[in-house]
C-alpha cells in the first residue's frame, strides 16, 4: 500500500506518523511549528483532526456545560469551537507546509464527513485515517472512502471482529486499506 510517496507493508520500513490531533489548541500557527517539530524528528506524516461539532453531536451534547482544567469554553460548543479549525486555517497550515518545505506528509483524521468535498477540492491530503471512535459510522467511512484514496482505519475502540469486519467492508470503496490497531485508553497503563 502506497501513502504519499511511500510505501508501508512487509519488506517496507516502519511508517511513522506524528499525531497533532488537537493539540494546536485551535491556533493554526502552533499547530505549524508543532508540524515542523515533528518533521524535523524524521516522521513520515503529521496527521491532524477534521472536525465540525455541528455534525459529530447532538444539540443536547453541545449545550452541557464543559467545564475542567482542560476546557476551552463554558459548554462543550464553545469547547469544540475553540479547537477545531476551519478551511482558511486548514489553508494556512498546507501553505507554510510546503513554503518550510517540510518532507513528512500531511494528513486528516475526517470525523465529519462534510470536511470530504472541501478537503478534496483543495487537495489537501492524499490519504486519509478514520477514527476508531467513528468505525460505527458506515456513512462515513464510504464518504471518506469514496475518495478513492488510501483509508487508515482504526479499530481501537472494536467491541469484536465483526465491528471491525462491518467497517472494513465500508471502506472497501477504497482499494488500499490499513486496518490499525490502536490503544484507546488514555492515558495507556
Amino acid at each position: 500500500m502506497q501513502l504519499g510517496n511511500k510505501h508501508i507493508g512487509d519488506g517496507y520500513p516502519c511508517f511513522i506518523i506524528a499525531e497533532v490531533g488537537q493539540n494546536h489548541q485551535g491556533d493554526p500557527y502552533h499547530a505549524v511549528r508543532l508540524i515542523q517539530m515533528a518533521s524535523a524528528c524524521g516522521v513520515d506524516a503529521v496527521k491532524l483532526q477534521a472536525r465540525n461539532c455541528l455534525e459529530e453531536f447532538s444539540k443536547e451534547r453541545l449545550r452541557q456545560p464543559y467545564q475542567h482544567r482542560n476546557s476551552f469554553g463554558r459548554t462543550y460548543l464553545e469547547h469544540r469551537r475553540a479547537l477545531d479549525l476551519n478551511g482558511f486555517q486548514f489553508q494556512h497550515i498546507k501553505k507554510r507546509h510546503a513554503y518550510n518545505k517540510n518532507p513528512a506528509e500531511l494528513f486528516c483524521t475526517v470525523c465529519a464527513p462534510g470536511w470530504v468535498p472541501w478537503l478534496e477540492e483543495n487537495n489537501w491530503c492524499q490519504f486519509y485515517k478514520i477514527a476508531s471512535k467513528d468505525m460505527h459510522n458506515l456513512s462515513l467511512i464510504k464518504e471518506v472512502a469514496s475518495t478513492g484514496k488510501p483509508v487508515i482505519l482504526s479499530t481501537g475502540m472494536a467491541k469484536n471482529d465483526r465491528e471491525i469486519e462491518k467497517a472494513f467492508a465500508a471502506a472497501n470503496y477504497s482499494e488500499q486499506v490499513a486496518l490499525m490497531y490502536c490503544v484507546s485508553i488514555y492515558p495507556c497503563p
